[in-house]
């Protein structure tokens, strides 16, 4: 005589698995996939970031219509690349004053990006990257990575006019 019960599955067993799974899709798609999907109307964005301090290497390397890659994850294009003698405030020792000096052999950089983006109550997105004044933001494109803050945003409507 056999003492030992094998295990069996019937068919509730199964139906039970699949409706957990279901369960857990579900969650997962409304905590996660919805949110990265921008449900705003579509738009096209310029903003402005300014790298302060780069060198001359850097500065060669970036190039209007460059394809970039903001923060690691949206595409998007620099429309403008325009660049100044980097100054940085320092206290003159003599007068007691604060002064703008220049940074030898450094240079601010400011990029006028382009990107369609998405518009909602909460913010502006370009792809799942939320685009706001005074944010950091990284713009990776071929053979450079730099780092700075948004300065300015102008959001366009369809009839190319900006709001």
């Amino acid at each position: 005589a056999n003492t030992k019960k094998k295990p069996r599955f019937t068919i509730f067993d199964v139906l039970i698995a699949i409706v957990v799974v279901a369960v857990i899709a579900v969650i997962a798609y409304v905590l996660v996939i919805a949110p990265m999907q921008g449900t705003g109307a579509q738009k096209q964005l310029d903003f402005v970031v300014e790298v302060q301090e780069s060198t001359l290497d850097v500065l060669d390397l970036v190039k209007e219509g460059d394809t970039v890659t903001l923060s690691g994850k949206s595409e998007a294009t620099l429309k403008d690349v325009s660049f100044s003698p980097a100054e940085r405030l320092v206290l003159d020792a003599m007068t007691g004053e604060y002064k703008n000096s220049l940074v030898p052999e450094r240079y601010d950089i400011y990029v006028t990006v382009t990107a369609s983006a998405s518009e909602t109550d909460k913010d502006i997105s370009v792809g799942n990257v939320p685009v706001k004044v005074g944010t950091r933001m990284s713009l990776e494109g071929r053979g450079y990575s730099i780092n700075g803050a948004v300065l300015e945003m102008t959001l366009y409507n369809e009839n190319g006019e900006a709001e």
